[in-house]
């Protein structure tokens, strides 16, 4: 509970310092995680987001979505159901991955920590007030002299 504490106090010093050090939104961190600019990602257990990646096999367009996990079936359905962007072709693949499996796919390659709290605790409270979840980044990549 001390870490879970500190880490998140952290975040919202940063945050609230206007340092560009503290982050928040999904597809923000995302951007920053693939940038390797994200240090430390925190994020609560109650995250419950899925990332559904369907693939043309004709010309290998690739589309993204991160969706709630009540609207798994129905996007995988109807993505499965529609042509590719690219080329029209119906041969496309759609597989789905927990988000947090993503985060920590993407967090090995960048070696970004990752740091997940209850979201029942109090300071896990203060994240899901955020999205379930937030970073801290390494420098801030909208500096300029």
């Amino acid at each position: 509970m001390v870490e879970e504490k500190q880490i998140v106090e952290k975040l919202f010093k940063q945050i609230n310092s206007n340092s560009g050090l503290g982050v928040y939104g999904l597809n923000e961190i995302i951007n920053y995680l693939k940038n390797n600019v994200v240090d430390t990602i925190i994020l609560t257990d109650k995250i419950g987001l899925r990332r559904i990646e369907s693939k043309c096999n004709r010309c290998n367009d690739t589309q993204e979505k991160i969706i709630e996990q009540a609207k798994v079936f129905q996007t995988k359905t109807k993505l499965e159901d529609s042509p590719c962007l690219s080329c029209k072709s119906l041969d496309i693949e759609v597989s789905e991955q927990d988000i947090v499996d993503y985060l920590s796919l993407l967090s090995a390659k960048t070696g970004t920590k990752i740091e997940v709290i209850s979201g029942v605790s109090e300071h896990g409270s203060m994240v899901s007030n955020l999205g379930n979840i937030g970073a801290i980044l390494r420098y801030n990549p909208n500096y300029s002299n």
